[in-house]
């Protein structure tokens, strides 16, 4: 009994994390290639050592929208460079996410580069 009370308690717990929204500022990052992306209230900067992956440009001009099937721990943030055609698009899922230096980051991101490459990384 005394089990089950410790995993019912722990289901409850994940569920109120997982319940709580994507705050509207983030730091995300990936490896393999490196790249960060910072998003703010309405924008969203990306940068990376390797040129290739700035080609779509790297101050972004967007918004964050939940997904409405979701829980509330799942946006997609969608924003547009100046002058360029194709979007970068983040989904962001609170999830724990293996970090760098042996921590877990709150949020998984996979990014979709306006060029069409696919990135997976971390949020916190």
């Amino acid at each position: 009994m005394l089990r089950f009370a410790s995993f019912f308690l722990a289901w409850l717990l994940a569920g109120a994390a997982s319940a709580q929204p994507v705050p509207a500022t983030l730091a995300c990052g990936g490896s393999e290639p490196f790249w960060s992306l910072a998003i703010t209230a309405g924008k969203a900067r990306l940068e990376a050592p390797e040129p290739a992956l700035l080609k779509g440009g790297s101050d972004f001009a967007g918004k964050a929208t939940p997904i409405a099937n979701q829980r509330p721990g799942t946006v997609v943030w969608r924003g547009r460079a100046a002058g360029a055609g194709n979007d970068l698009v983040a989904v962001i899922e609170r999830q724990a996410c293996p970090a760098p230096g042996g921590r877990d980051d709150l949020f998984r991101v996979l990014l979709s580069l306006p060029d069409g490459t696919a990135l997976a990384g971390c949020c916190r």
